[in-house]
């Protein structure tokens, strides 16, 4: 390592590469510091006391600190690789502690504590900056100071002490928030905690450890902690604690669902949607018959019975969700209503499950931040066969796709050239992400890239489309973001669509308005409006011969599906109402999230959908890029056209290499070989006569330190193979019934 001065310290060694806070990865090198990362620019790094020195920079830390495996590394080169006075970055790390309730408020006026005895994860979760899960965190106590590890001098013992954390005010304490302050050398300084999160640190965040239950605490009282350490993992327990709730330690329950009950303003939509289908119905049918298609907690189902629905049936296929559900619908008083069903979507029976005659409504969330990865047109249309009466109508009825074409690319990181690393970014499958907090440059314009129906009255186009992508900035094309707009009916729309992205007025759910009437007012086919300002019956917004604004809904009217002889798309298309929001924001746009967006209200809880592409194109402003968007029954897969670009580099156990399996790429064989023993483990599943999974993953994770595992990724493989267990021990599941719907990480733990 090189003597540097602190302007010029990278940030990898206390962040991830791939996420940094600071710099951006276009920025200049000669960019100054982050705030965050020193508290003494100009005096971070001292020369060392002999020339013949060494510095040893140490792996970066993760949220729990020493899961990283932070202190056998220490040890390890202390004693075989660093000379007697070598410089030890960081110096040191102090780890405090704080007693915080993390709690699930009422969602659209319903009570849902009962999803709070579910708060329970066999390792410590990374709290992000949103909090855990999106939830209200709430600190109950004042911090303090459990461990302070030299790392000069690291520790080689197990070690526990009693703090005594003194409570400022009344709550429920059922979690210990946690992080840690490290000592880069001198001065220069680095804090993980809220404040810090809160400021913009991004890779680095406070972590969260559940206890056994939750603890009626008042304001002035002080109880005892224990926190303990085995120089591989931090543990924090309250012994002898009067519990007034204890926690279900069930692995198998997804924690998305906890993000997706922090979600108040989507189910408030959903409530309205649900008032008028209710109202339609009664009028046209006489009585309500619903079908909540995966009630996860019961929400939407409490909804629909408190909306006027005569019976309302709840049904999903895990276990620990169905359980959750009739908690739920007893603890707001509609188990009249609502039946809760432990069954799969697409199994579902007439006389059995749901009434006779069948169902006139049907309400589902299974969408993730792609629309179509939970594999909710398969089973709304397995539903539509089996129990949907004709006409039934389904909320929500429609929904409408955008994508722009984004740079997503990481140059440097502290001064330092990092490209080879994006090589590690390609995947074949989407991945969930918040587009304002990834680092990346708009390239195009959006583009309304498909539809789909699913009242079953339309369908929307089954063949490949071509779009067409209006270049806005110049740059290399690698990865495209989409997102949905989710229409409940004809009146309501909800959208994940990016801040800054789309106009504020139009990504949230929106009321109708009428046109304005006035002496001057225009021809009655055409209303002027320089900003989206609701959706209207009848009418389209867009940019025409007119100018911009509300056209009257007319067949003679051109839409981006629409295609000229050579398969783009036609330059006279009229905007799509979210498209032509969407125009507005034409400059490159970086990953630093508009203050503007910032303070509106907070966005759902999907994030947004990036497929990396598997070719690269150099693409300039005035120019259009042509992309294939080729529909699948679970994603949209989306590609440059053949013979455009350069192909891109992809992790060794991504590449496929020709020939039989003795030559075969040996990373590619290694995934391979634990398919085949997941494979084998589950031909054993439905005999019983092995002992279940978790234990054989508890004892894994309790050394994860000592065998340099990630805490995060071990701790999903876990909740994976729990539920893999669970799924292939059920009587009955269809193709729909997939681990990836049920398992999917929640964007906001981290």
């Amino acid at each position: 390592a090189r003597h540097r001065g602190a302007e010029a310290l990278p940030s990898c060694h206390c962040s991830h590469v791939l996420n940094p806070v600071w710099p951006p990865p276009h920025a200049a090198r000669t960019s100054p510091p982050h705030p965050l990362l020193f508290s003494c620019a100009q005096s971070a790094v001292r020369p060392p006391p002999h020339p013949d020195s060494q510095i040893c920079p140490l792996p970066s830390p993760r949220a729990g600190l020493l899961s990283s495996g932070l202190i056998p590394s220490v040890q390890h080169v202390l004693s075989t690789l660093a000379t007697a006075d070598a410089l030890v970055l960081p110096a040191s790390a102090t780890v405090w502690v704080q007693a915080v309730e993390v709690a699930t408020g009422r969602v659209a006026g319903l009570n849902m504590q009962a999803a709070d005895a579910r708060r329970w994860a066999p390792a410590y979760l990374a709290e992000g900056r949103r909090g855990e899960a999106g939830a209200a965190v709430r600190a109950l106590s004042r911090p303090r100071e459990a461990w302070h590890f030299d790392l000069a001098a690291p520790p080689t013992h197990t070690a526990a002490q009693t703090l005594d954390l003194e409570f400022e005010g009344p709550g429920r304490w059922n979690a210990v928030r946690f992080w840690f302050d490290l000592r880069l050398h001198g001065d220069a300084t680095l804090s993980t905690g809220p404040d810090a999160a809160a400021a913009g640190l991004r890779c680095l965040g406070p972590g969260l450890q559940y206890l056994q239950g939750a603890i009626e605490v008042l304001q002035g009282d002080t109880h005892p902690l224990l926190a303990t350490h085995n120089t591989v993992r931090m543990r924090f327990d309250v012994e002898d604690a009067a519990y007034a709730a204890t926690a279900r330690r069930d692995a198998a329950f997804p924690p998305r669902h906890l993000a997706m009950l922090a979600d108040g303003g989507k189910y408030e939509a959903y409530a309205r949607a649900l008032r008028r289908a209710a109202a339609r119905l009664a009028a046209r049918d006489g009585e309500v018959h619903a079908l909540d298609a995966g009630t996860g907690a019961g929400a939407l189902a409490i909804l629909a019975a408190k909306v006027g629905a005569t019976s309302v049936v709840a049904v999903d296929l895990h276990e620990p969700l169905a359980d959750l559900a009739r908690q739920t619908v007893a603890a707001n008083c509609v188990s009249d209503r609502v039946s809760v069903v432990h069954r799969d979507i697409a199994c579902l029976q007439r006389g059995r499950d749901v009434r006779a005659l069948g169902v006139n409504l049907v309400v589902a969330d299974l969408f993730d931040a792609g629309l179509l990865g939970d594999g909710v047109q398969y089973l709304l249309d397995m539903a539509r066969k089996r129990v949907m009466q004709p006409g039934a109508i389904t909320v929500p009825a429609a929904a409408t796709v955008y994508c722009i074409g984004i740079e997503a690319c990481i140059a440097s990181a502290g001064g330092f050239d990092v490209s080879l690393i994006n090589k590690y970014r390609w995947d074949d499958a989407p991945q969930n992400i918040r587009l304002s907090d990834f680092p990346h440059r708009v390239l195009t314009r959006p583009a309304k890239a498909a539809e789909f129906f699913f009242d079953g009255e339309k369908r929307g186009r089954v063949r490949d489309t071509m779009l067409k992508l209006e270049v806005v900035a110049p740059g290399n094309m690698n990865a495209i973001v989409y997102w949905f707009d989710l229409h409940l009916d004809d009146v309501e729309t909800l959208s994940n669509a990016p801040p800054g992205v789309l106009d504020k007025a139009g990504s949230e759910s929106v009321q109708p308005t009428e046109p304005r009437s006035g002496e001057d007012q225009p021809p009655s086919d055409f209303e002027p409006a320089p900003t989206f300002q609701g959706r209207r019956p009848g009418w389209i917004y867009g940019t025409a011969k007119m100018g911009t604004g509300y056209y009257r809904e007319r067949d003679s009217v051109a839409t981006t599906e629409e295609r000229d002889d050579g398969g783009a798309a036609s330059s006279s298309q009229a905007a799509d109402p979210a498209e032509s929001r969407a125009c507005a924001e034409a400059a490159p746009k970086d990953a630093a999230a508009d203050p503007e967006a910032s303070a509106a209200e907070p966005p759902h809880y999907w994030g947004q959908a990036m497929q990396t592409l598997d070719f690269c194109v150099a693409v300039r402003p005035g120019k259009t890029v042509s992309v294939v968007v080729r529909r699948e029954p679970s994603r949209l897969n989306f590609a440059l056209r053949q013979g455009v670009g350069e192909e891109v580099a992809r992790p060794p156990w991504k590449e496929q290499w020709g020939g039989g399996a003795s030559v075969e790429n040996p990373h590619v064989q290694r995934v391979h070989y634990c398919e085949l023993l997941v494979r084998d483990f589950l031909m054993r599943v439905k005999s019983r006569r092995f002992p279940p999974i978790e234990e054989d993953m508890r004892m894994v994770l309790a050394h994860c330190g000592s065998l340099i595992l990630d805490t995060a990724a071990l701790q999903q493989v876990y909740h994976e193979l729990v539920v893999l267990e669970k799924i292939n021990q059920t009587p009955e599941f269809s193709p729909g019934a997939t681990l990836e719907a049920i398992t999917r990480p929640a964007l906001e733990l981290g």
